[in-house]
């Protein structure tokens, strides 16, 4: 058998219908990379789904939604200046761009209004990484989640992320996860879900 390379393991592509959901591939992706005894911060948790079935006792939880079960409620942009500890990694998976004349129930659990367009977005996540390097340790890690959106006619998302996050960081990996999910204000062909992406980022601080 020949040798598996980095960037072709079975990691590379995390397809729902073989791994499960966001959760099964996030676990997949966790214990990939973040040693038993390293420590994390999840930057804005929110409701944990990424953490669902299973236990992460070296992850403490922060999220600026005092109504949310976490460690802190801290806004992230600005969270440094609460926690007095540093960190091996980092998780973040930011709020979504409020995508204009959507129809989504979910908005309102996610708080999509922190992020009102791709201009909010830049900004949220450049003081958060602002964030993020003052709270790892030198040569620690970054595992973004972003899922690619539309705007403006214009496909964002995973490549914004990894521009944004340089020059301070690198991408070390790239992981795509692969699923199904029901559309909003959209019909393709009378179709009621479609095949979407998110990717899990993998940055390592250059410091």
């Amino acid at each position: 058998m020949s040798k598996v390379g980095r960037w072709t393991h079975k990691l590379s592509v995390l397809d729902y219908n073989q791994v499960g959901g966001i959760n099964e591939a996030f676990k997949m992706v966790y214990d990939f990379y973040v040693k038993p005894d390293e420590t994390v911060l999840d930057m804005c948790c929110g409701k944990k789904l990424m953490y669902r079935g299973y236990d992460y006792p070296n992850v403490e939880f922060n999220d600026v939604v005092p109504e949310l079960e976490a460690d802190y409620h801290y806004d992230c942009r600005e969270i440094s200046k609460h926690i007095d500890k540093t960190y091996n990694w980092a998780v973040y998976d930011p709020p979504y761009v409020d995508i204009k004349g959507r129809d989504d129930e979910r908005d309102d659990d996610y708080k999509y209004d922190m992020v009102g367009d791709l201009d909010d977005f830049r900004e949220f996540t450049l003081l958060s990484k602002a964030e993020i390097l003052n709270l790892l340790e030198p040569g620690g890690g970054v595992i973004a989640k972003i899922t690619d959106f539309h705007w403006d006619g214009e496909l964002h998302g995973h490549h914004d992320l990894i521009e944004w996050f340089r020059p301070e960081f690198y991408i070390w990996d790239l992981r795509i996860y692969r699923f199904f999910r029901r559309g909003f204000n959209i019909n393709w062909y009378t179709r009621k879900c479609f095949k979407t992406h998110s990717y899990f980022l993998v940055f390592k601080s250059k410091t």
